[in-house]
């Protein structure tokens, strides 16, 4: 069904996914079948002292004719199954930037075992909408639903539905008809926010309510809003003074994207992930439980910005 020229969505997805940190190490396997080649990308991912001193050991042996391939891949896999402590990687607006987005996975030191959670917005003004869905796919990801995976998500169920196209094809059509039947369905599953009660954390695109309870927060509010005013008024707009994460007093902390404009926010009980990379910032992840920031510089601005500030 379209109003207004505009899809309407006929299943909103679940209120809230629950994750548990309890994350386990990868095989050797699963290493091989993520890396592009034998060595050098194993040892590029085992990063820590004892692991690299150990594993150039191994090399060298290796190398030098004393250790078999197997017998190498056995060590290596006993070495990584011992050292390794996956990790949660929480990434900010990627909007289509797939480069950027394996730039910043490399420098993660991301491995198989890891989970990666975006913060939304993972399609629209980049150059690469439906390459970052298949990756967020591939690699089992979870997402949070941004305003544009919104509105994508909209196009592809009236599409779905036998809809005609609009007399002027946005960019939100264009994406949701190149998209594939999975593709569409990893989509139409983000929630609106999701929990980690292990460590404490909340995931959502825009924001929250202080005050009000998850499961009464305003999903469209979780979208779209930027900043909350003296007299309680919560809006999309960008008022300078006064950004929503300010009066946000936990006891979670919360993980959230879509507010570029005020780039890394880092708040006692809220840490904003949007650096703009779609604009030729940065993109930017978190990574748990350590809380160490992480970003690449975009490869170029893809999206000229034009945003309107308000006092």
């Amino acid at each position: 069904m379209i109003v207004n020229g505009r899809p309407i969505l006929a299943n909103p997805p679940r209120t809230v996914i629950s994750v548990q940190y309890n994350l386990t190490a990868p095989t050797f396997r699963e290493i091989m079948n993520y890396t592009s080649s034998y060595l050098s990308d194993i040892e590029l991912h085992c990063t820590e002292k004892v692991c690299n001193k150990r594993l150039l050991s191994y090399r060298l042996q290796f190398l030098s004719g004393n250790l078999t391939k197997t017998s190498y891949s056995n060590k290596v896999t006993q070495l990584i199954e011992t050292n390794r402590h996956p990790k949660i990687i929480v990434i900010g607006d990627v909007h289509g930037c797939v480069d950027e987005l394996r730039s910043l996975l490399r420098r993660c030191n991301y491995l198989p075992g890891d989970l990666i959670i975006f913060l939304g917005d993972l399609v629209s003004k980049g150059p690469h909408s439906k390459s970052v869905i298949q990756l967020a796919r591939n690699l089992n990801c979870l997402s949070v639903r941004g305003n544009h995976d919104f509105e994508v998500v909209r196009w592809s169920q009236a599409i779905k539905n036998g809809a005609e196209a609009p007399i002027f094809q946005t960019e939100h059509y264009c994406i949701a008809k190149e998209l594939k039947e999975k593709d569409v369905e990893y989509m139409e599953s983000l929630p609106w926010y999701i929990s980690c009660p292990s460590l404490n954390s909340l995931f959502v695109h825009a924001g929250f309510v202080s005050g009000v309870r998850l499961r009464r927060q305003n999903p469209r509010l979780m979208m779209n809003m930027r900043s909350i005013l003296p007299d309680g008024t919560v809006t999309s707009k960008f008022f300078e003074n006064w950004p929503w994460a300010r009066l946000w007093d936990g006891p979670q902390t919360v993980f959230f994207g879509h507010d570029a404009d005020r780039g890394l926010q880092q708040y006692e009980n809220a840490v904003g992930l949007d650096t703009g990379v779609v604009y030729g910032g940065r993109l930017t992840a978190c990574v748990l439980p350590e809380k160490k920031m992480v970003s690449v510089s975009a490869r170029k601005a893809y999206f000229m910005y034009r945003r309107k500030r308000y006092t």
